[in-house]
């Protein structure tokens, strides 16, 4: 059941904003009562905590997922990176994660730990497959995770940028451009993203 309500309280994020994501319209669309949520969850700081660590365990699945060489895999994970930020786009609302980013206050350490550990692990997995192109001799750094970082702050960016109604296109680009051509050893690949 703890699932059942991670899943709908994700949903409520992507289709409503945080705003709507209260534990009264959680229980309401589990057809459960408040005390029913509050069984599992103690808080609605600790069911935020799970909403976060739910995403991430979903993302360092979907990227661990990612087969071949490293360079066939760093260019599909940032490919899929992107792919997610022009799906904001056509929300017009922020990720969950970013929601819940914005949503954080002092008071709530738990939260920001919780949200800073998504995005270490994101930027362990980028991390993980430079060093492995590295040592194959497919990429040429000296710092993969100096790389990783600025890789997926520019994905961070075009996930803002969408959900202003701007294009990815442009940091695709220069992600191409400035960063893969520098760190692929035979020249970057073509990044497919749709729009």
């Amino acid at each position: 059941m703890s699932e059942e309500i991670l899943e709908t309280a994700v949903s409520i994020l992507v289709t409503e904003g945080y705003e709507s994501l209260t534990i009264q319209r959680l229980a309401e669309e589990l057809d459960m009562t408040g005390a029913g949520v509050y069984y599992h969850f103690e808080s609605k700081d600790e069911l935020l905590v799970a909403i976060v660590d739910y995403l991430k365990e979903e993302l360092t699945t979907e990227l661990s997922s990612v087969e071949g060489p490293p360079d066939e895999r760093l260019a599909t994970m940032v490919q899929e990176m992107f792919a997610a930020a022009e799906a904001v786009q056509q929300m017009e609302m922020l990720p969950p994660s970013s929601q819940l980013l914005l949503s954080t206050t002092d008071s709530n350490e738990m939260l920001r730990q919780s949200l800073l550990e998504l995005t270490e692990a994101c930027v362990g997995q980028f991390t993980e497959t430079i060093r492995e192109g590295v040592e194959s001799g497919v990429f040429e750094t000296e710092h993969p995770e100096q790389t990783a970082r600025l890789l997926l702050a520019i994905i961070d960016g075009a996930e803002r940028r969408a959900v202003f109604g701007k294009s990815s296109e442009p940091l695709v680009q220069g992600t191409v451009r400035y960063i893969l051509t520098d760190l692929y050893v035979d020249g970057p690949p073509e990044l497919e993203i749709e729009q």
